[in-house]
């Protein structure tokens, strides 16, 4: 046997662990078959098209208020006992982790600054994956173990992990490390079914791990159909910043809503949201792109959520 046919035989015996095209995050959504076609005729339905979608996936936070609430309670009891909060993904999920931060950070500004080193982010390929996307990174889990380790993770400290699709090797190998050396249980958070996981053994090790407290937010199939950096992405991200600042606030004495409101407030605003003036920018960097333009942000805030939007977008366009 040849070292290539030796290759290819290893391939084939894991191949079907990496065969994902049947979970409903990579299914084809029935209300958006033929957005492309309505984006070219009518741009403003195929907006509010898209804006219904997101709605729809954001309403599945209201089937677990319950779980919202234990986690954030499982946060405050992490930093009140002088423990940190670690949030890990790969690409979209990853990039969020690194908003949370970014986000409890800015909170912090001009007061409890002594906090701000509480909470951290990582992804898939570090500082480097911030800003392009690296895809292959996240198919080994000794990798996310690793980085886990040099961040200083000990047994006082929390771990969130979000991956959309539920099977990600990076994002399991950080959170079974975690698993075996904090004292909190350790969360893994998802956008599929359990059952629709049922033969991915990586998977199954998370699962079946009493240490580590799992949790489905299954969203169902994206507007475009596999990009979970789309609703599975938001609907993670607010999970966790539900989570996160709801005990930030128990923790500094500040009233917050309860999570449920805190969630119905949210989709009510996006319900009605008016995004008619996106149109003009799609117009403008559409024919941009056209003319083998370029486009420059410039900005004098937030620059996370932009530069995650144009990391994300630059496996698309590049």
């Amino acid at each position: 046997m040849t070292k290539h046919q030796f290759k290819v035989q290893e391939f084939l015996k894991e191949a079907s662990q990496f065969q994902l095209g049947e979970l409903s995050t990579e299914q084809p959504h029935p209300k958006t078959t033929r957005l492309s076609q309505l984006a070219q005729t009518d741009l403003a339905a195929a907006i509010l098209l898209f804006q219904e979608v997101e709605v729809s996936a954001l309403e599945v936070l209201l089937e677990h208020v319950a779980q919202l609430e234990e986690l954030s309670t499982s946060i405050e009891s992490c930093l009140r006992n002088q423990g940190r909060i670690f949030f890990c993904g790969c690409g979209a999920t990853g990039r969020l982790s690194l908003s949370l931060e970014t986000n409890w950070r800015e909170s912090l500004i001009g007061n409890n600054v002594s906090m701000s080193e509480s909470v951290f982010g990582f992804i898939a390929g570090g500082d480097y994956a911030l800003v392009k996307s690296i895809e292959n990174f996240e198919d080994h889990p000794e990798f996310g173990a690793r980085q886990l380790l040099e961040l200083g993770f000990n047994k006082n400290d929390l771990l969130i992990s979000c991956t959309e699709g539920g099977e990600t090797p990076f994002v399991i190998g950080a959170t079974l490390r975690a698993a075996e050396i904090s004292q909190s249980k350790t969360y893994f958070m998802f956008c599929n079914t359990k059952e629709s996981l049922h033969r991915i053994s990586r998977s199954q090790s998370i699962f079946e791990n009493p240490r580590i407290q799992s949790w489905s937010l299954a969203t169902g199939p994206q507007a475009i159909c596999g990009s979970t950096r789309l609703q599975a992405s938001s609907v993670l991200y607010m999970a966790c910043g539900i989570a996160l600042f709801t005990a930030q606030a128990k923790l500094f004495g500040k009233k917050s809503l309860p999570v449920k409101n805190q969630i119905r407030a949210y989709i009510e605003f996006l319900e009605i949201a008016d995004l008619s003036c996106l149109q003009k920018l799609i117009d403008v960097e559409t024919q941009c792109y056209r003319e083998g333009s370029f486009l420059t942000y410039h900005l004098d805030s937030d620059p996370m959520p932009i530069l995650t939007d144009l990391t994300e977008r630059s496996p698309t366009f590049n």
